[in-house]
């Protein structure tokens, strides 16, 4: 991967918002300088979802923000994404890495098994989640703070804090070992 990682990775909402809301979000990150996105959409057709990833990449383009689809491979060539992101799932089914290393491939990851799969197969960066409680994920038990910082000191990946993140929360992810902060809420919403 020739991509210099953000201090900030934006994961869309899962909501089902009309073109012009999505359009509007999605112009509000661009402006706001983020360079990485996560089309995370996951309960939308293929077809709607490809026609909202079409929307993202093609206004991403003049803002140099790369693309990533939580789908499969096939559908970032088809569309011409700048990668894909592996939920937990995807990722312990894979044995290698799913793209050349011209592509961006992301994982999520919520327990050390996940982390040193996603280290074997080559994925270019992980989220760990959730560090602290998250209203996405309300049922599961945040990992918090101790261990993820314990998880940093075993992995080579960079990695970004997801769950509960805020902007301010950035310094203090970085002195544990991580790269960043991913968000839903903070960023998109």
């Amino acid at each position: 991967m020739k991509f210099s990682l953000p201090d900030y990775y934006v994961i869309t909402d899962n909501n089902h918002d009309k073109e012009d809301i999505f359009l509007q979000k999605a112009k509000k990150c661009l402006d706001s300088d983020y360079k990485i996105i996560q089309l995370r959409k996951k309960t939308r057709s293929i077809k709607s979802y490809s026609a909202y990833a079409n929307m993202l990449i093609n206004l991403a383009t003049s803002y140099q923000v790369k693309i990533i689809l939580n789908h499969t491979a096939e559908l970032c060539y088809a569309l011409a994404a700048d990668g894909i992101h592996l939920t937990s799932q995807r990722l312990m089914s894979l044995y290698s890495r799913p793209l050349p290393e011209t592509k961006i491939v992301s994982a999520s990851c919520h327990d050390l098994m996940q982390l040193k799969h996603a280290e074997r197969i080559g994925v270019d960066f992980v989220t760990i989640s959730p560090v602290l409680w998250t209203a996405t994920h309300p049922e599961q038990e945040p990992l918090g703070w101790e261990l993820f910082e314990k998880w940093m000191r075993v992995t080579k990946l960079p990695v970004y804090a997801l769950g509960g993140m805020k902007i301010e929360f950035l310094n203090q992810v970085k002195t544990m070992g991580g790269h960043g902060i991913a968000a839903i809420r903070e960023f998109w919403s």
